[in-house]
């Protein structure tokens, strides 16, 4: 996981549409790595990376459906990714 400062430059890149960065700034907020633990932030960067092709974005977010965390619960959604 990135330390704080690479937080901040993953933070730079993620706003700017990258989405290895989004996914890794994602699994920063998925586990509390560096930044407060936050859910629905990790879905809503998780799903941005996911929009974009992002496969590894699209398990973890599909896993997020699965067990509604951060998002409400949607198996429907959840196979679909």
């Amino acid at each position: 996981m990135p330390g704080a400062m690479d937080v901040i430059a993953l933070r730079r890149m993620a706003d700017q549409g990258d989405a290895e960065a989004q996914h890794a700034l994602a699994q920063c907020y998925d586990f509390g790595q560096n930044v407060p633990q936050d859910y629905a932030e990790a879905a809503t960067l998780f799903r941005r990376a996911a929009d974009q092709g992002h496969l590894d974005a699209q398990c973890e977010l599909g896993l997020l459906y699965r067990d509604g965390t951060g998002v409400p619960q949607d198996d429907r959604e959840a196979a679909r990714l």
